[in-house]
């Protein structure tokens, strides 16, 4: 009777510890995926950059003109 109870006990402990497990592997997965997320937005503004950096002013100054249009319509 004694050993059925410790194995009652055990399996109960080891399923406590699986879930927290997979609660911590959740949480992670999502930490990951926003850090993916933000490198893929931090690659772009980089990118933005570079092709700003690039580009002939007067094709950057059309470019302000036009966004400068944009906000004030």
């Amino acid at each position: 009777m004694h050993t059925t109870q410790h194995g009652i006990q055990q399996a109960s402990q080891a399923r406590q510890l699986a879930q927290q497990l997979i609660q911590q592997t959740q949480q992670g997965s999502q930490q990951y995926r926003m850090m993916l997320q933000q490198e893929q937005e931090n690659i772009q503004m980089l990118e933005q950059i570079m092709f700003w950096d690039n580009c002939p002013f007067d094709i950057f100054l059309i470019a302000q003109h036009q966004h400068t249009r944009k906000i004030n319509q």
